[in-house]
């Protein structure tokens, strides 16, 4: 965790609406925390609220990312706490770097997990 704030003078762009985004860099490991994080996450904001989880999801050393697995991970604990995707704030899955891009388009996402679970 940054005791401070890091402005590194690059911007990234994702697409959603929220206004507010909040980016978390991690691997689904139990180890980092993720299960808590998205807790604490639905339970501070309502899907109407002007926010957005990004969720930066590193695969393991020398494995593609897979969105599928990570999607499947997700919607398994959502489940486990009774929450309908369609039902919680805004969470976003990156799987690619968040490497400017020299063009300035914006970073490919996956949908949102609600819009992708709820398929």
């Amino acid at each position: 965790m940054l005791q401070r704030p890091v402005e590194t003078g690059l911007r990234y762009r994702v697409e959603t609406t929220r206004a507010f985004r909040f980016l978390s860099v991690l691997r689904l490991e139990e180890r980092k925390g993720w299960k808590a994080l998205l807790r604490a996450w639905i339970s501070a904001f309502q899907p109407a609220d002007d926010v957005a989880l990004v969720l930066r999801i590193m695969p393991e050393p020398g494995e593609e990312p897979d969105p599928q697995s990570a999607l499947a991970r997700i919607g398994g604990f959502l489940g486990e706490l009774g929450r309908d995707p369609a039902e919680i704030p805004e969470i976003m899955l990156v799987l690619e770097p968040l490497d400017p891009r020299p063009d300035g388009r914006s970073h490919g996402a996956v949908p949102g997990v609600r819009a992708a679970l709820a398929r």
